[in-house]
């Protein structure tokens, strides 16, 4: 029996200056340049850590979830998971599945966004085909 695939809304960016990128690239890709590449930190106190060392002035609720973040997009988020963004210039959810491990690369996006997940796109939806509830959860301000 297969594992569940899980569904993860990962952000085309702060202002969505990613959307017209990620369906080009075949790739999702989050924040936070200064942690470098994470691939060797397995445990969730290590990406905390390292988060420390990198954002000394953040507050420790601040670590806490951005922290969570970094090690959900790099540590939970599998192959073969689904990978919702919104496009916000079409008011369109890009659906797509996941499509290799997580990779920390410098040419694929502009500079700040680094942490990568390759993703093969399936499909556009509009929002509005969401439930009210739905919309709400993606609409939360965490990127991942």
């Amino acid at each position: 029996m297969s594992k569940p695939k899980h569904a993860w809304m990962v952000r085309a960016g702060n202002e969505n200056e990613l959307a017209d990128l990620v369906e080009e690239k075949s790739a999702v890709a989050i924040g936070w340049p200064e942690m470098g590449d994470v691939s060797s930190l397995a445990k969730r106190e290590e990406l905390k850590c390292r988060y420390r060392e990198a954002y000394p002035d953040h507050s420790s609720g601040r670590v806490a979830v951005n922290a969570g973040q970094i090690y959900r997009f790099t540590r939970e988020i599998r192959e073969g998971d689904y990978i919702l963004t919104y496009i916000k210039a079409s008011r369109e959810v890009l659906i797509g599945l996941v499509d290799g491990p997580y990779e920390y690369r410098t040419d694929i996006f502009p500079e700040h966004y680094r942490h990568v997940r390759r993703v093969r796109w399936l499909k556009r939806v509009s929002r509005d085909d969401f439930s009210a509830s739905a919309r709400n959860s993606m609409g939360s301000t965490l990127t991942v």
